[in-house]
């Protein structure tokens, strides 16, 4: 956009007029993307009340909806407050740090209502102006996006864990009913997983079941590692063995002849 700014015939005094919107969107709110975003949106003012012809203005405006669609998924961040700030620690593995992430879904359409990206909807659904039927059709189109975060949990060595929260707005009957959809959106899934920094990433709720349980999607993104909740109840149940044995051990009892 700065090489744009750059061939554009504008008065310095015009051209800087982007420049210190986005650095003063940055300054003040933290987010990068904002920042970011204010050149576009400078750059429109200035062709629309600049004294411009048409044609400019038009491509002004494209321009800063494109920039909106590039960025849609940090300022659906910003809204559920995941979005990192200026000064905040990066949300990458490290020493202090475990990250990782976990695939969701709405069970019901009131679940889609807790993201703050999707609540304006809520009102249109309750006066009827909004059928479920159009909801899961569109939330057929929507790709997987990070809706939150977790955060408090520390592993053995000390190191925070940061788990994101990914969810791909569909169904449970949605997910049963299109396997390859599911599949295709447990990959993306998977993939925005690892854009965000994350090492492993969990299947979970009806997507522990999609793509062979996970298989498919571990094929598709092989450079980060896909469990499930399967994988994780035989791991929990291996590690409680030996303490089970240790219990029975002290306490005198015979293992064989104790029934649950």
């Amino acid at each position: 956009l700065l090489g744009v700014l750059a061939g554009l015939p504008l008065e310095p005094a015009w051209g800087m007029v982007p420049v210190a919107l986005g650095l003063a969107l940055y300054a003040l709110t933290g987010y990068a993307s904002l920042g970011a975003l204010g050149l576009p949106l400078g750059l429109f003012g200035v062709l629309l009340f600049g004294g411009f012809p048409l044609g400019a203005k038009v491509l002004g405006g494209l321009l800063f909806l494109l920039a909106l669609w590039r960025y849609k998924e940090n300022l659906g961040r910003i809204l559920e407050g995941t979005e990192p700030r200026l000064g905040s620690p990066l949300p990458l593995p490290s020493e202090r740090q475990v990250v990782c992430a976990f695939l969701i879904h709405p069970l019901t359409v009131e679940d889609f209502w807790q993201s703050p990206r999707f609540r304006w909807a809520r009102p249109l659904v309750r006066l009827g102006l909004l059928k479920q039927a159009w909801i899961e059709r569109l939330a057929e189109l929507f790709r997987p996006m990070k809706v939150g975060e977790v955060r408090g949990v520390r592993t053995a060595d000390g190191r925070e864990v940061l788990c994101h929260l990914i969810s791909a707005p569909l169904l449970p009957h949605q997910i049963k009913a299109k396997p390859e959809l599911a599949v295709r959106r447990a990959v993306q899934g998977a993939r925005l997983a690892k854009e965000l920094g994350a090492t492993v990433v969990g299947l979970g709720a009806f997507w522990s079941v999609v793509g062979e349980k996970g298989k498919r999607v571990q094929e598709a993104v092989p450079d980060i590692e896909v469990t499930n909740g399967g994988a994780y109840t035989a791991g929990t149940v291996k590690a409680a063995i030996p303490s089970i044995l240790a219990h029975f051990a002290q306490s005198g009892k015979d293992l064989k002849k104790t029934t649950a």
